[in-house]
Parts: structure tokens; C-alpha cells; sequence
């Protein structure tokens, strides 16, 4: 059983030291990661499978029971077989590119990201079909856009094959979280890793930095962070819904969205003066408390939000044009989602509801929370999964600023940084982002110094799927089902 070779973790439990952690063969580590997403009866995920300091470690999310599964192994060879299943292929190359390890059998070994550490470079698939032709889009693109390089391989206005290039602004920053003495440093780094998820990136630092908070001692902290991360959901989620409507040349919808996106950035602002919420989260408190005027506010905005987007969603979806436009294009089957270990709102719109708020590691409670979802998996699907969660975090929303008034009497807390880290563990800290749930991973040493730190994005398991679902599909349909996805490049090309 694939169960006895892992490490279940306890609800919550965030640090787990090395010596609890299985060390296996690497033929038996491979069995079990493998046996372990055939299981029907869990849906186990991988969230991380990565080599630091000569050994490998595969972290499991089963989003059926909210437990985190861990196991590892110790190789020291330069050669090792690929696991062989689609939901790993993508860390591979991540392991492939970073270390000097080779991986036999691997169905397409090229190196996530360029410039690459083991100086491999990403050369493009070409045709001698002549009746065949090749496009190539970017890297640098024609609107505000991060930069990325695609080439098609078309018949015609089909599109038989794309291939997808990444890693042209590559920071290190996993290397500079690291490297850095200073927790102060590293909080402001947790900010860079991608521009559109600030709090979810910052929330997932400060739970490591921290350590294991009472939550009864914290409930406003907990509740104030929770608040500030549905509004940065609702934030994208809008401005992939404005996305989605100009794409498809309906700009009466993207015009009336668009106002409402900054109605909730502008809260943000409000709050710390960061329009995305920098400065906002930080380790064990804050320097930026609602105070009451200010709850009395947003809630103001956010009503007023909740009525003009029930109308706008209403002719979103009694569009001809638009539901025209999107019905039945580039579809994902639930089989696809599962096969290539997707989370988030492209899993929900396949019939894949897979979301960590409804775990003990939400750190609050989501009351009446239900996970989002729908079966068809095509464009139109990804734009109501939008809408469905739009209307949920309005409510949520809602919800904790009356939970926060309730319990303002609290003590403010102010920022700590100078915790230090449990000795010799690996300590999880997942967060639901607007995409799906990230995962950082910490890796610290005998001395409570960090050893290592691995962020894992959930664009980084999808952007081989926007490919798949490209497919067969009209060239003309790929600004829109680039929309659909909303990959970051940002946080794939760390």
C-alpha cells in the first residue's frame, strides 16, 4: 500500500522534520508516486516534486481528505528514469534543468525556463511538411503583456502542434529568498514572485516565517488576511472576465468590468495604500489595520459591487455573440485535468473541484463554503467558473468584514521577524490563489538556517495544457483561450 511509504501530515501541521519523512529506493519512491495518483479514491495531487541537497521529495495534496502526503529518496546518480505519468513531467524538467541529473524516458526533455543553469538550450520542433506552416508569436507581444514565446505548427488556420518557450526574465528569486539574512528582505521578494498574487504569495512567506500560530490568539490577523485575499481574487477574476469579453470584441462587457476591478483594488489602497496589497502581510501582524471607517467603506464598495455585477454577469451570459464565440471551444475533459495534475479554476471548470480553503490550512473558517464547479471544460465553462466565484467571494467578502467588526476590540499585533525556523525540516505553506492553490516549500538545516525554498505556482503545471487544449482548435482561438487559462509568466520563471 502507497500509503505506508509517506508521511501523512496532521490537519495543519505545517513543519515536519526530515526524520519523519520516509527515505526510499528510488524504484520504490517511483512506485509509490505513481500508485499513489491511481488511487480512485483520493485525489491525490501533486503540488511539488523536487532535488535538494542529493535527495528528492514529492509533496501530495489529497483534496478528497485535506492531507498532505511526503516521501523522498536519496540518489546519487547523474541518470534516473522519468515516473512516467503526465502530472510529473513538468517538475522533471524543472529537476532536469536545475541539476546536472539526466531523466531517461522523459516524452519531452527540454528545460522549463531559458537561460537554463545547466546551459541547455530550448530549440522549437520544426516541419518538412510543406503544406504545413509555422507561426510564431512573441516573445515580445503587442499589448501590455509579460514576454513569452509561442510557435504553431498549422494546417491552414488549424493548429496541429504549439510549443510554448518561457524564461526570458528569470530572477532567481528562490536563490535571493535563500541568500537573504533578512526576513524584512525576504517578505519584500515574496512580493516580486508575481505581481497579480501579492497576497497569496505573501500570506504563503509569512506562514513560514511565523511558525505555528494559535489561531484563537490571531483570529483578527487570520481573518484580515483571508479578507485581503478574496479581494485580490475578486480583482483578477474581473479582469479576466473584462479579458475574456474584449478578446471575443465584446466591449460593452469588458468597459462595464473593468470600473469594477478598481472599485476593489482602490479598497486595497485604501487599507495600505498599495493598490495590490504590498506592505499589507507581513510575519505574526501588521502595520495596517481596518479601522472601523475604513470596514464601513469597503463594505459600501463591495454591496455596490455585488449589484451592478449581478446585471453585467446576467448580459454576459444572454450574449449571443459571446456564448457563440466560446461554447464548445478548446475543451479540457475531466480525464485531461486529472491526468496533467491541474488545480484551480481551470480543474473547476472540468469537473475537478479542487480548492485548500475547504482545509484546515484556510487558518478560518469559509462557512457554507462549497468548491466551484462545472463539466464541459471549454472556454465558455472557464468564464462562468469566473462569475460562480465572483458571486461566492462577493459573499465571502462580506461575511469577514462583519466577522472583523465583531472582534475589532482585538490587540493589534505588529510584525515579527525574528523567529526563527524549527531545525532540520521541511515546512508546507499553501495558499488558494486566484489560479489554484500555490505551495511554498522551506527546507531548513540543524541550525534553523534556511537551506533551500521552492515556490510552485499553479501556471507552472498548466502551461503545457494550454498546448493540449489548442489542439485541433482555430489559430484565431488562441488570445481567447490564453485568456481562459491566465497563466503567470511572472511565477513560472522563477
Amino acid at each position: 500500500m502507497y500509503r505506508d511509504n509517506f508521511y501523512i501530515v496532521p490537519d495543519g501541521v505545517r513543519a515536519i522534520p526530515f526524520e519523519n519523512i520516509p527515505e526510499l529506493t528510488f524504484k520504490d519512491f517511483a512506485s509509490c508516486a505513481v500508485e499513489a495518483l491511481d488511487d480512485d479514491t483520493k485525489d491525490n495531487v501533486p503540488l511539488a516534486y523536487f532535488q535538494s541537497e542529493g535527495k528528492f521529495f514529492i509533496v501530495l495534496f489529497d483534496y478528497s481528505t485535506g492531507n498532505f502526503l511526503l516521501t523522498s529518496s536519496k540518489s546519487p546518480k547523474k541518470v534516473i528514469n522519468s515516473l512516467g505519468v503526465d502530472a510529473y513531467y513538468q517538475f522533471e524538467r524543472d529537476i532536469y534543468e536545475r541539476s546536472k541529473v539526466s531523466i531517461n524516458n522523459h516524452p519531452y526533455l527540454k528545460p522549463l525556463r531559458r537561460p537554463c543553469s545547466n546551459n541547455s538550450v530550448f530549440d522549437f520542433e520544426t516541419s518538412t511538411n510543406v503544406s504545413l506552416h509555422e507561426v510564431n508569436v512573441g516573445p515580445v507581444h503587442a499589448g501590455i503583456i509579460e514576454p513569452g514565446q509561442f510557435r504553431f505548427t498549422c494546417n491552414g488556420e488549424q493548429v496541429l502542434s504549439v510549443e510554448i518557450c518561457l524564461g526570458f526574465q528569470r530572477r532567481g528569486i528562490e536563490q535571493l529568498i535563500v541568500d537573504s539574512s533578512s526576513n524584512r528582505k525576504r517578505m519584500l521578494l515574496a512580493e516580486q514572485i508575481s505581481g497579480d498574487s501579492v497576497v497569496a504569495n505573501t500570506i504563503a512567506m509569512s506562514n513560514i516565517l511565523e511558525g505555528q500560530l494559535d489561531a484563537n490568539q490571531y483570529q483578527l490577523i487570520f481573518h484580515e488576511r483571508a479578507l485581503a485575499l478574496e479581494m485580490e481574487r475578486l480583482a483578477m477574476h474581473f479582469a479576466d472576465l473584462a479579458a475574456l469579453a474584449g478578446d471575443c470584441a465584446y466591449y460593452l462587457g469588458q468597459i462595464a468590468i473593468e470600473p469594477l476591478r478598481t472599485t476593489i483594488i482602490n479598497s486595497l489602497q485604501l487599507w495600505c495604500g498599495s493598490r495590490s496589497g504590498r506592505s499589507l502581510v507581513r510575519p505574526s501582524g501588521s502595520f495596517y489595520r481596518l479601522s472601523l471607517d475604513e470596514i464601513d467603506v469597503v463594505t459600501n464598495n463591495i454591496n455596490n459591487v455585488k449589484k451592478l455585477f449581478s446585471d453585467i454577469s446576467s448580459n454576459l451570459l444572454s450574449s449571443p455573440s459571446l456564448l457563440s464565440r466560446l461554447d464548445g471551444k478548446c475543451q479540457l475533459s475531466q480525464h485531461s485535468v486529472k491526468a496533467f495534475a491541474l488545480r484551480g479554476t481551470i480543474s473547476k471548470a472540468s469537473n475537478q473541484p479542487r480548492d485548500i480553503r475547504i482545509s484546515s490550512y484556510s487558518q478560518v473558517p469559509y462557512k457554507n463554503f462549497t468548491v466551484q464547479k462545472l463539466s464541459k471544460g471549454d472556454l465558455l465553462s472557464r468564464l462562468k467558473i469566473r462569475i460562480m466565484e465572483v458571486n461566492q467571494s462577493i459573499d465571502i467578502v462580506l461575511e469577514f468584514l462583519n466577522t472583523i467588526k465583531s472582534i475589532w476590540y482585538e490587540t493589534s499585533k505588529f510584525p515579527v521577524y525574528d523567529s526563527s525556523l524549527p531545525k532540520s525540516s521541511l515546512i508546507l505553506s499553501p495558499v488558494e490563489g486566484f489560479r489554484g492553490t500555490i505551495l511554498h516549500v522551506a527546507l531548513s538545516d540543524q541550525n534553523s538556517t534556511l537551506a533551500d525554498y521552492r515556490i510552485f505556482d499553479p501556471s507552472m503545471m498548466a502551461w503545457p495544457v494550454l498546448a493540449y487544449a489548442m489542439k485541433n482548435q482555430q489559430i484565431s482561438d488562441f488570445p481567447v483561450c490564453n485568456k481562459s487559462f491566465n497563466l503567470s509568466y511572472l511565477a513560472n520563471d522563477l
